[in-house]
């Protein structure tokens, strides 16, 4: 048996990372310059991006040539920084050694740096990292589901979610950020089902987790809160090996920032309450932005967990997905940003996706054990997974759907655009050709 689950488990990482690494869309945005960054640590040691820096006009075409820096980086004590997260950048490491050794690097002798490069280590990153974590999700499945409707779950995930138009494209901080949480997710759902926790690896996944992408301190919490309850003994460790690592995160942000944080990480003070309805109708229900509108596969994984709420086998795990992914909702509803820039779709409704899938194979799991056939409710589930599928895949395979982030202006400085439905990102590919 254990044979056959690691056979379907790499047939179906092979097929994600095939997929995702023949769709073509990938632009890169606020990931330039991550893997770079990447190839200074394991090149020179360093975060520190001086060298690639002399000649900043040269890293793009002469169109968007100035010598002033992007947003992407930042001064501090005269050195330059990557301004992200640099978790992902420490994790791309063994990719970024694989890509040199191939001849390709995000760097360029004379240029400083080299975004063709950067977008063929990406390109290829984002395919293996997205797959891996559709993988150890189907293993979190496993637990509760056979083999067959594991991959179902999975491959829903992989394909009718952010995973495909976001997460997979290229490196962004949600990429690293959706693998770490099905890892987290997977040691999760073993110990519930007889295997044991192991708190110091689960530690070091969240720790890294938050150094990827801070917005996963609310599945941190959430995840942290629930060991507290379900598994006394083992939260010491869990807390100890956390504030080591938070310790090391913190000395690492005073030496480059001089804040007790990064500059990115501080940003949660510029949430505000007074436009949070608008927020969170764009979050859920925006023609442009809402994850009913490009993932309404969700609403099967909320359906199957609060239908058969009494006779789910792990209640608290889902009621540790159910809180983390409205901690997620609000959060982002709060975010005067919540519109995610250039992206297409849903892009910061990509985080709590993982959740999504635990919710799906524990809600799928209580239906099987309580019996019975709903042949109306399947109709629906098929369709809205069809729907679904045709949404994500024009986000991974449409040019003209990305384009709409800047035609016929900038979405950022037109922001009524949003909320148009004869105009919508996914209505673009048709429109073209007409």
């Amino acid at each position: 048996m254990a044979r056959m689950k690691g056979l379907h488990a790499t047939a179906i990482f092979a097929f994600c990372a095939a997929v995702y690494f023949a769709a073509p869309m990938r632009l890169v945005m606020d990931s330039n310059y991550s893997m770079l960054l990447g190839e200074s640590l394991c090149r020179h040691g360093t975060f520190k991006l001086d060298r690639y820096f002399q000649h900043p006009e040269r890293h793009w075409p002469r169109a968007m040539a100035t010598t002033n820096l992007t947003y992407h980086v930042y001064r501090h004590g005269g050195h330059i920084y990557y301004c992200y997260p640099p978790g992902s950048s420490v994790l791309s490491i063994p990719l970024v050694l694989a890509a040199k050794a191939a001849g390709v690097s995000p760097s360029h002798p004379r240029n400083g740096y080299d975004a063709g490069g950067e977008l063929k280590i990406e390109r290829a990153g984002a395919a293996l990292v997205t797959a891996l974590a559709v993988t150890l999700l189907f293993l979190a499945a496993r637990g509760f589901l056979d083999s067959r409707r594991s991959a179902a779950v999975a491959l829903v995930t992989a394909f009718a979610s952010g995973f495909f138009s976001t997460a997979s494209r290229v490196m962004w901080s949600h990429t690293w950020g959706v693998c770490l949480l099905a890892a987290a997710i997977l040691m999760l759902a073993r110990a519930a089902t007889g295997g044991r926790l192991r708190p110091v690896l689960l530690a070091t996944v969240l720790a890294w987790l938050y150094f990827t992408r801070p917005t996963f301190s609310l599945s941190i919490i959430a995840i942290t809160v629930f060991v507290l309850v379900r598994y006394r003994r083992e939260f010491l460790a869990l807390a100890l090996t956390g504030a080591g690592w938070f310790a090391l995160f913190v000395a690492f942000s005073h030496a480059t920032s001089g804040h007790l944080l990064p500059p990115y990480f501080l940003l949660g003070g510029t949430m505000s309450l007074q436009q949070f309805l608008a927020g969170l109708s764009g979050t859920l229900l925006s023609p442009a932005r809402g994850m009913f509108v490009y993932s309404p596969a969700v609403v099967i994984a909320f359906w199957l967990a609060a239908r058969n709420r009494r006779t789910l086998s792990q209640p608290g795990l889902a009621t540790v997905a159910a809180i983390a992914t409205a901690l997620h909702i609000v959060t982002v509803a709060a975010w005067p940003i919540w519109a995610a820039g250039f992206c297409y779709g849903a892009r910061y409704g990509v985080d709590f996706v993982p959740w999504i899938a635990l919710l799906a194979a524990l809600g799928w799991q209580a239906a099987l054990a309580r019996g019975g056939r709903d042949n109306a409710a399947r109709a629906i589930s098929c369709l809205l997974i069809a729907v679904s599928l045709a949404m994500q895949t024009i986000g991974a395979f449409s040019e003209s759907a990305w384009r709409w982030n800047i035609e016929p202006d900038s979405v950022d400085e037109n922001s009524p655009r949003i909320w148009s439905w004869r105009d919508a990102p996914f209505v673009r590919p048709f429109e073209a050709r007409k």
